[in-house]
């Protein structure tokens, strides 16, 4: 007889169901445990600062867009580095890397002496303010670049008794003492009043620019106006006594309407005069104006004769700001700075213009 034909048909069952049970533990065990492994989403990785040391706990932040990945082995594709801060008030010896660690090593002390300081006087609020160093680095910053900073709290607001005025020397890339492929800026800003205790640590905002001037239309020198350029009307360029001096010289006045096509906020523009031999002449005095139309006009003069200029160039460039978030302001206070840029999905501001001239200057 067979064995298990005498087995009751609920022992068989309880059996089967034994078997089953055990066949899916084992195949869909490890399985689950794989799934387990793998979350769902991952946080967003920040830019940290460079040699941030031991980071304290601190409170949340609101989210912000982290600096773009280097795509360029020198880092000129990246914002400038914030590289030491000190006091003014302080024996610049005495300064400190943004998470607050002392600067010791003998390179970084090197790097502190290329930039020569601008001392700061200043007041907020009518009391005297206490001015801050920083330093900045990147391969681009050379004699045409321009940097200032601002200072916000944790909670992102201005801080409320910062100002004073800010003053900025740049070394550039190349000058004599420089190594490592870099230029310099040093920043002299105030976050506070003389009487204010500093916080520990800030938000420095850094607004740069880094890029060269680049070209967005001319006009002759001796043009018959009104001519559109770089969408700026021109109106005409007039010789006039240079009420600067008595001695009979000239000056060369160019009128023209203010821009008001929505042009991006982030443009600074320019408008050089170019000599027949040669010379760029910035203007040396700026004066603004209402026209009877009431529309706004500017005008800008330079101090040569007219018959000297053969072109006025209009110029135009783009800047940037990069946020260094948590930076100390008290050496031996440790913190861990972010690098944060700001979204930017906007087309360049010194493309070419959208209304090119429309009138050709008068040879």
């Amino acid at each position: 007889m067979d064995r298990q034909s005498s087995w009751p048909s609920s022992a068989r069952m309880c059996v089967g169901i034994f078997l089953t049970v055990v066949l899916v533990t084992v195949v869909a065990g490890p399985l689950v445990g794989l799934w387990a492994a793998e979350p769902v989403t991952r946080p967003v990785q920040k830019t940290e600062q460079p040699a941030t040391g031991k980071a304290p706990t601190t409170a949340s932040r609101p989210a912000s867009k982290p600096a773009a990945g280097n795509d360029k082995p020198d880092g000129s594709d990246q914002p400038p580095q914030l590289r030491f801060l000190a006091w003014q008030d302080v024996d610049k010896d005495k300064a400190w890397k943004p998470n607050g660690e002392l600067v010791k090593d003998e390179a970084d002390s090197i790097a502190l002496r290329r930039v020569g300081p601008t001392p700061m006087t200043g007041y907020s609020h009518g009391e005297p303010v206490r001015f801050l160093r920083l330093w900045f680095s990147h391969p681009d910053l050379d004699r045409s670049a321009s940097a200032s900073v601002t200072f916000k709290d944790a909670s992102g607001k201005p801080l409320p008794n910062s100002g004073g005025g800010v003053g900025s020397a740049i070394s550039p890339r190349g000058a004599e003492g420089s190594t490592d492929g870099l230029g310099w800026v040093m920043v002299t800003a105030a976050p506070c009043r003389e009487k204010d205790v500093p916080p520990k640590s800030v938000d420095v905002v850094l607004t740069y620019i880094l890029e060269p001037w680049k070209e967005t239309g001319t006009v002759n020198g001796v043009f018959e106006g009104p001519v559109l350029v770089d969408g700026y009307v021109v109106i005409e360029a007039k010789e006039g006594p240079n009420d600067r001096r008595d001695d009979g010289s000239v000056k060369t006045t160019l009128r023209f309407g203010h821009r008001d096509d929505g042009d991006d906020s982030r443009t600074v523009r320019s408008i050089v005069a170019v000599t027949f031999d040669g010379r760029e002449l910035s203007h040396d005095e700026a004066s603004y104006s209402m026209s009877v139309a009431g529309e706004a006009e500017g005008s800008l003069a330079f101090y040569v004769p007219q018959s000297e200029i053969k072109l006025f160039r209009f110029r135009a460039r783009t800047f940037r700001k990069v946020t260094f978030q948590s930076v100390s302001l008290e050496p031996g206070t440790i913190t861990a700075p972010l690098v944060v840029t700001p979204p930017d999905d906007r087309p360049p501001v010194t493309a070419p213009a959208k209304n090119p001239t429309t009138k050709p200057a008068t040879k």
